[in-house]
């Protein structure tokens, strides 16, 4: 074998050679063989060995984790006694439950489902393991839910912010948008005038200010020569703003009535306008007299009257009702005397209802519609007073 162990000898004779090689050969082979075998036994328990040593560790790595499964423990106690029925019968049930790996990821799946909409009762049926006693029938499951959602919709409502002041927060943010509403206009037509405005024009409405300015009171020495100068700067600068907005006393000193023509003067607040208000009227093609007959005329406190009706007659006597040119009418009477068509506003966005009502049937006939909303605050409540009859008394 491979020149060591045998050594074959000289070749004797043929007879003798068969019986001595025979006897040599027979001894020699059957005790190799067991050493043979001796040494494969021991080839196979190393291997074994070591393949019983890598199960061990694998089942001892497996026990000592976190989170290991409740049969780790028994395989491995199985495993080192030997117990082979005991480690079969842990094996059949590391089948069933592996099997039913399917069926926990679908219920982990439906656990965390549910969970995200419903964790207490989530929580509930997993403590209990399904106890119904715990966790409610699942039969009634969707009624229940029908019924949370409606519990959780009337508490939504009924715990809501206090009505009154979600009111007054309404209010805050219609006045701020209005505000900025009106700060927004208010600043694109003072850019589109700027865009637009001629040097000129410009120059021409800075000194018809400052004239205004110089003319004051309009009492001082040379009242009459910047009133004159404001009106000749007028004349360039009035093109340059489309609507002027100012008082009745003021459109005397800005326009001359000869040169000057709107197409159209709205005269508000015209009740209280004494006789000079017709100066804004000289200067419009179309004029809007707005005012309200009920409210308080001029007084002209302190004014001769015999003064001013002498002026009449001496003037305008032939005047038609030039009697009624006096101080002491108003813009709005001379407007209804000579255009008796008057339109009537009757919406009132002002006052309260309970405000507004005293006037609206002591003057306006019930006529007035008030739109003015009543506060949500609950502290703002109607006084009605009362009207007792009064008892001389005596002391």
């Amino acid at each position: 074998m491979g020149g060591q162990g045998l050594v074959r000898p000289a070749r004797p004779a043929t007879g003798l050679w068969r019986r001595v090689y025979e006897q040599a050969t027979s001894a020699s082979l059957t005790a190799l063989a067991d050493t043979l075998r001796t040494a494969a036994l021991h080839l196979t328990e190393k291997d074994l060995t070591a393949r019983l040593n890598m199960i061990r560790k694998h089942l001892a790595d497996g026990a000592s984790h976190p989170q290991a499964s409740g049969l780790w423990r028994p395989l491995l106690d199985a495993f080192d006694a030997a117990a082979w029925d005991q480690w079969g019968r842990i094996i059949d049930e590391v089948r069933r439950v592996g099997a039913l790996t399917s069926d926990v990821a679908r219920l982990d799946e439906l656990t965390r489902r549910l969970a995200e909409v419903a964790p207490v009762w989530t929580s509930r049926i997993v403590e209990s393991r399904g106890d119904e006693a715990v966790a409610r029938p699942a039969a009634t499951a969707l009624r229940a839910w029908e019924w949370r959602q409606a519990d959780t919709w009337l508490n939504a409502i009924t715990g809501a912010d206090d009505p009154a002041t979600l009111q007054r927060q309404l209010e805050g943010k219609l006045r701020a948008a209005a505000t900025a509403t009106a700060d927004l206009a208010s600043e694109s037509a003072w850019l589109a005038l700027a865009e637009r405005l001629t040097d000129a024009e410009r120059r021409a409405l800075t000194a018809w200010a400052q004239a205004l300015r110089k003319v004051g009171k309009g009492t001082g020495k040379y009242a009459h020569h910047w009133r004159a100068i404001a009106q000749q700067q007028m004349a360039q600068a009035e093109t340059a703003v489309p609507v002027w907005i100012m008082p009745t006393y003021r459109v005397v000193e800005s326009f001359d009535p000869a040169t000057a023509m709107f197409d159209v003067v709205i005269v508000d607040e015209s009740s209280q306008c004494d006789l000079f208000g017709l100066a804004a009227l000289g200067i419009a093609r179309t004029a809007v007299v707005v005012g309200d007959d009920k409210q308080i005329s001029p007084q002209a406190v302190g004014t001769d009257e015999s003064v001013v009706h002498e002026l009449i007659r001496q003037h305008i006597p032939d005047l038609p009702q030039a009697e009624l040119l006096d101080i002491k009418t108003s813009l709005y009477d001379l407007s209804k005397m000579r255009f008796p068509g008057v339109i009537m506003l009757r919406e009132h966005f002002r006052c309260l209802p309970e405000i507004i009502e005293f006037s609206n049937q002591l003057a306006y006939g019930g006529k007035i519609l008030p739109l003015r909303e009543q506060p949500a605050d609950p502290t703002w409540q109607s006084v009605h007073p009362l009207d007792l009859p009064r008892r001389a008394t005596s002391r």
